[in-house]
């Protein structure tokens, strides 16, 4: 958490459509801020870029319905004025992770932290950061994610 404090202002915000060399400096900003509290692997397991968005976009199609090998939460603050830390949110996070790995060694899961499947939430997130979310199905992008196989 202590990485990533301010990191929204950190970052180039735009309304609407982001064009690509922007938001790819966001990603190596964010990457720069985290990438030492994980494990390296090989294929890595942050894929990022342009490619990496049909992917992204099939997965939060296939979680329509939260299983046991996708969940999303909208952020990591909570949507009050404050936007403070939602705490016990990280165990939360952690205890779902930990069930998607007993799903058994072929299978796959997601965490989607910033995709909110709230309409609500969407709007309260797009009035508190003044961002403009993306629908992707039923879902509403608000932020980052992190994927794993």
């Amino acid at each position: 958490m202590k990485a990533i404090a301010d990191l929204q202002g950190k970052l180039e915000v735009a309304a609407g459509q982001m064009r690509s060399e922007p938001r790819q400096k966001n990603i190596d900003v964010t990457l720069g801020l985290i990438q030492k509290h994980f494990v390296d692997k090989e294929p890595p397991v942050l894929d990022h870029g342009a490619g990496s968005a049909i992917p992204f976009e099939n997965a939060i199609r296939r979680s329509r319905i939260e299983s046991s090998a996708f969940e999303c939460k909208q952020g990591l603050l909570r949507l009050d004025d404050k936007r403070a830390p939602d705490d016990g949110l990280v165990d939360k996070i952690i205890e779902t992770i930990c069930g998607i790995a007993n799903i058994g060694p072929d299978s796959s899961g997601a965490v989607f932290i910033g995709v909110a499947d709230k309409k609500s939430d969407r709007d309260r997130i797009v009035e508190l950061d003044k961002i403009a979310a993306a629908e992707v199905s039923s879902r509403y992008v608000v932020g980052s994610t992190v994927r794993w196989r």
